[in-house]
C-alpha cells in the first residue's frame, strides 16, 4: 500500500513539474530528447532550444542593431585620420577620373557625421524537412506589405509592343520580345542591366535559346516564383517585383532564410 501510495505521489509531482502555462515561455536550458528515432544531416538530433516572445525578440534585435552602431563610430571616431588618408592613398592609386579629390574626402569627414550602415533583417525558420528526398524541397515568393527594403531592376519578356511599352513607362530596365532576346544573346543588352526577369507563357519557347546565359545567374522565369504570369498581370507583378519581391527556398539543412526589411 505504502508502495502504491509512493507511486501515485511521484506521478503526481512529475506531472506538475512538466506541466507549462500557454502564456509563459520556454527558458530552460537545451538537452536531448528522444522524440525521433532516426537522425539525420537536415534532422539532426533533438534540441530544445531557448524560445521568447517575438515582440521581445524584435526588440532585442533593434536594441543590438543600436549598440552595433555605437561601437562602428567610436572605431570610426578613433581612427579617423588614419582611414581618411588611406581613402585618399586608394583614390589616388586607383581613382578614376570623376573620383573625388583628397581635399573633398577630407572636408566630407570634417563636415559629415558616420553614416549608419542599414542592416537586413533576415528571418530564418528551421522546417525539419530534407530538402534531398522528393516533395521536400521548398521553393517560392511572397509579396510582404510593405516589400523587403531592397528595390531590384526587371526585364520583362512579352511579344504584346503595348505591354513592353507600359512596362518601360512603368520603370522596367527593359522590355521586349524575340527582339530583346536576341540582343541578349549577341551580347548587347548585358545581363548586368537587371536583376530579376518577368514573362507571359508565350515567351517561354523563345527563351530556351538563352536558357544557359540566364539560368545560371537565377534569372530564368519560373512559375514557383510567379515570374511567369499572363499579359493582362506583368505590370502588377512588375510592379511587385520592382518593390522587392522575396524569393525563398530551403537550403540543404532544411531551412529558410528570408530577408524581411531593414533595420531603418
Amino acid at each position: 500500500m505504502a508502495s502504491k501510495l509512493l507511486f501515485r505521489t511521484c506521478c503526481t509531482q512529475l506531472r506538475s513539474a512538466t506541466t507549462i502555462s500557454s502564456t509563459s515561455t520556454i527558458t530552460s536550458a537545451t538537452h536531448k530528447t528522444t522524440q525521433r528515432g532516426f537522425k539525420s544531416r537536415a534532422h539532426p538530433e533533438f534540441t530544445t532550444r531557448t524560445a521568447s516572445p517575438i515582440q521581445a525578440a524584435v526588440q532585442t534585435l533593434i536594441t543590438e542593431m543600436d549598440e552595433r552602431h555605437l561601437r562602428r563610430v567610436d572605431r570610426w571616431n578613433t581612427n579617423k585620420e588614419s582611414r581618411v588618408e588611406q581613402r585618399v592613398a586608394y583614390l589616388t592609386r586607383r581613382g578614376k577620373a570623376d573620383a573625388p579629390t583628397p581635399e573633398q574626402v577630407k572636408e566630407d569627414a570634417a563636415n559629415n557625421d558616420y553614416r549608419r550602415m542599414d542592416e537586413t533583417v533576415e528571418l530564418a525558420l528551421q522546417l525539419n524537412v530534407d530538402p534531398r528526398k522528393p516533395g521536400q524541397s521548398l521553393r517560392g515568393s511572397l509579396a510582404l506589405p510593405h516589400g523587403n527594403g531592397k528595390t531590384f531592376s526587371v526585364a520583362v519578356f512579352t511579344d504584346d509592343a503595348k505591354v513592353a511599352e507600359e512596362a518601360l513607362e512603368a520603370g522596367a530596365a527593359v522590355a521586349g520580345g524575340a527582339s530583346l532576346v536576341e540582343s541578349i544573346r549577341d551580347g548587347s543588352t548585358p545581363l548586368s542591366s537587371f536583376q530579376r526577369t518577368l514573362a507571359s507563357p508565350e515567351m517561354m519557347v523563345e527563351l530556351r535559346s538563352v536558357a544557359r546565359l540566364l539560368g545560371p545567374r537565377g534569372l530564368m522565369p519560373n512559375p514557383k516564383l510567379d515570374t511567369i504570369v499572363p499579359p493582362e498581370e506583368l505590370l502588377g507583378a512588375l510592379k511587385k517585383q520592382m518593390s522587392g519581391m522575396s524569393n525563398y527556398r530551403t537550403d540543404k539543412e532544411g531551412i529558410v532564410r528570408l530577408g524581411v526589411g531593414r533595420g531603418s
